[in-house]
C-alpha cells in the first residue's frame, strides 16, 4: 500500500531529544554568575582578547581579580570577584578600547548572553545654554527623556547656576548622536539646547553613528555639487571635555552657521 508522503514527513521525528524539555530543580553547585557582565566592543573590526583584557584591567584597576572570557558573536564575559569592583565599572562608564565603545550589561544567572540587549548604554550628557527658567529637575528630565530613559540628574549643578546641566541617559547607540533639542521657553519661543556627551568614544563626523569614523563611513559622499566635501554635519563639539567652571570652552552650539548646517544635513 502506498503511503501518503505528506503524512510520513509530518510524523517523522529526527531526534526525540529535540522535543524533550529539560527542567532543573534547584542546584547550589552551579557557578556564581551574579557578578558577571556581558560585554561587546562596538566596532566592525576584529578584537584581540588578550589586548582587550590588558586595556580594560589597566583602566578599571579592580581591587580583586576579574576574568575575561570570550564568547561567540563578538561578545565577552567579565567575571568579577567582588561586587564593589563591578558596580564601580558600571557607574564610571562608558569605557572604550582604542577609542571604540565598550558596551557592558549585567548578566542574570538564567539569561543567555546572546539574548542580552546590547544596543544601549548610559551616558552622562550635558545640556548647553539651557534657559534658567527651565533649570529644575522636572524640566531637565523632560528634556533629556527625548534622548532615552533618564537614570539620574546632577542636581548640584542646578543649584550652582552652572554653564551646563548634566543628566545620565540611556542612549541607543544604533542611532545617530543627537546634537541639539528644540524646546519651548516660557515666552513660547523655540530655543535650541545643545548637547554634548561625556566620555564619548569614536564616532562618525558624517553620519553621527558610533562604531566607526568618517574615514570608514560607507554613507559619506565624495563630492557634493562637484565640490569635495570638507565640512561635516557632526562636529567634535559633541565631545564633552573636562572643564572648570569659568573656563570658556567652544563646545556649545553658539555658532549659528554650524547649527543651520546640521539642520540641512540631519540624519533620520
Amino acid at each position: 500500500m502506498t503511503q501518503n508522503p505528506e503524512i510520513s514527513i509530518s510524523n517523522l521525528s529526527i531526534n526525540e531529544a529535540e522535543h524533550e524539555v529539560v527542567d532543573f530543580v534547584e542546584d547550589n553547585t552551579h557557578d556564581d554568575r551574579r557578578l558577571t557582565l556581558v560585554g561587546k566592543v562596538y566596532t566592525d573590526r576584529a578584537v584581540n582578547l588578550q589586548k582587550l583584557q590588558r586595556i580594560l584591567m589597566a583602566a578599571w584597576r579592580p581591587r580583586r581579580p576579574v576574568r575575561i572570557q570570550e564568547l561567540e558573536g563578538g561578545l565577552f564575559l567579565a567575571i568579577f570577584d567582588h561586587l564593589v569592583d563591578m558596580r564601580r565599572v558600571l557607574d564610571d562608564g562608558p569605557w572604550s578600547v582604542e577609542r571604540d565603545l565598550v558596551i557592558l550589561k549585567p548578566l542574570d544567572e538564567d539569561e543567555q548572553p546572546s539574548k542580552v540587549e546590547m544596543s544601549s548604554i548610559p551616558f552622562w550628557i550635558r545640556l548647553l545654554n539651557l534657559p534658567f527658567s527651565m533649570r529644575s529637575e522636572n524640566y531637565v528630565r523632560a528634556i533629556a527623556r527625548k534622548l532615552g530613559s533618564v537614570l539620574d540628574v546632577d542636581t548640584r549643578r542646578l543649584k550652582e547656576g552652572s554653564k551646563y546641566i548634566r543628566a545620565r541617559v540611556m542612549i541607543d547607540v544604533s542611532k545617530p548622536l543627537c546634537r541639539h533639542l528644540p524646546v519651548i521657553n516660557r515666552r513660547h519661543e523655540k530655543v535650541m539646547v545643545g548637547i554634548c556627551y561625556e566620555r564619548l568614544p569614536n564616532f562618525c563626523y558624517w553620519c553621527g553613528h558610533l562604531g566607526h569614523t568618517e574615514k570608514e563611513c560607507l554613507d559619506k559622499p565624495v563630492e557634493i555639487d562637484g565640490r569635495i566635501f570638507k565640512d561635516w554635519p557632526f562636529q567634535e563639539s559633541l565631545r564633552a571635555y573636562p572643564m572648570r567652571e569659568g573656563l570658556n570652552r567652544s563646545n556649545s552650539f553658539s555658532n549659528q552657521d554650524s547649527v543651520q548646517f546640521c539642520h540641512q544635513f540631519s540624519v533620520a
